[in-house]
């Protein structure tokens, strides 16, 4: 499932609070967000950001109070989402009780999704190949399996074995010297320099570590990959054997930029003169295409209607009604295939005639 903003500003609060209950200073966060949000609103001369802040600290207060009187009776209190959300409400000038009820909307739409996967067959990614679906009662069973790994790793290590025994029998001396070994390198690899420049790959040589261009690039005629000491030499023969060819490293944007391309707007077809605005991230399964909410129909328009809904969409809030369902997607996909058999047959009738 995608990450939710809201929820992850959230979990970046309660981190903030956590932190700060270990050190004994959850009073002086509040109180510290509480006069930044006043003085950020008197700057700005902002009457209701002024209230919003005071009436944030006030209900704090209040949770506090009903906090120290259930302790005092026996009971436990849980006052940590109260105080994330008061320091998101006091950093964005908003209300606390409106933060609350949009994070626990969020919650309550990913409890419906959870119930729906689990009592409903569904899509679930693999490893190797295209998703399958399953049952619920097996997406619980590979639940409960990856929590038993995880639980395993942080207790045993990166075993893949049932116990040490077997671990020892299995590597023998030989592979588990090669093993420490692997490991110590990327130890060094993480202690020395790291690589950061592109078509360039890290590898080891009697114990030092060296570069050479990646196996991505083609190498030109009578060239070699040479282990270089230092990542800007692999990079710069890296650079020199793309300009040999002729072939940029970028060259889906490099395309784009010859023809005058826009990013996030792509071609229907070579036979067209049709466009449609696409996006790399996805919502709740929904497919990556975009279009103007309301209107249905086709996604597909000309330049100057794509590169205006591209702009209407950065500028709006970016919800689930701009894209285009994924079945929606599937359907047109069947369509043109559809179209392309049926051409390719009325074009063997024709030759079979002629």
């Amino acid at each position: 499932m995608a990450v939710n903003k809201k929820l992850k500003q959230r979990d970046r609060a309660r981190r903030r609070v956590d932190l700060a209950r270990r050190g004994g200073n959850e009073g002086n966060l509040i109180a510290q967000t509480t006069r930044a949000a006043l003085a950020r609103a008197s700057k700005r001369d902002d009457i209701v950001a002024k209230s919003n802040a005071v009436a944030n600290a006030d209900s704090y207060s209040k949770v506090q109070e009903q906090a120290r009187d259930l302790a005092a009776a026996g009971e436990e209190a849980d006052t940590r989402d109260a105080a994330a959300y008061t320091v998101i409400a006091q950093n964005t000038g908003r209300n606390s009780v409106e933060v609350q009820a949009e994070a626990m909307a969020v919650d309550e739409e990913r409890e419906k999704y959870e119930q729906h996967i689990i009592t409903n067959p569904t899509r679930y990614p693999q490893p190797y190949g295209p998703p399958k679906t399953i049952s619920g009662d097996e997406r619980l069973r590979l639940r409960d399996e990856r929590a038993a790994r995880q639980a395993r790793y942080e207790k045993e290590g990166p075993v893949r074995v049932e116990d040490t025994e077997e671990h020892v029998e299995l590597l023998c001396e030989h592979r588990a010297k090669h093993l420490a070994q692997s490991r110590r390198e990327r130890l060094l690899v993480r202690r020395g320099t790291t690589v950061t420049l592109p078509d360039v790959f890290s590898t080891f040589n009697d114990g030092k570590q060296v570069f050479r261009v990646a196996y991505g690039v083609e190498a030109p005629p009578d060239e070699e990959r040479t282990l270089w000491a230092t990542q800007e030499e692999a990079h710069n023969q890296a650079t020199r054997w793309r300009e040999i060819l002729g072939r940029p490293r970028q060259a889906l944007r490099a395309a784009k930029a010859a023809r005058g391309g826009v990013l996030n707007v792509q071609v229907h077809s070579n036979d067209d003169d049709l466009f449609c605005v696409k996006y790399k991230n996805k919502y709740r399964g929904k497919s990556r295409y975009v279009r103007e909410p309301g209107t249905g129909g086709s996604y597909y328009y000309d330049w100057d209607a794509a590169l205006q809904l591209k702009a209407d969409y950065e500028k709006s809030n970016k919800d689930a009604s701009w894209f285009v369902s994924a079945a929606e997607v599937r359907a047109v996909g069947k369509a043109n295939q559809e179209a392309g058999r049926a051409k390719g047959r009325a074009s063997q009738k024709r030759k079979r005639e002629t």
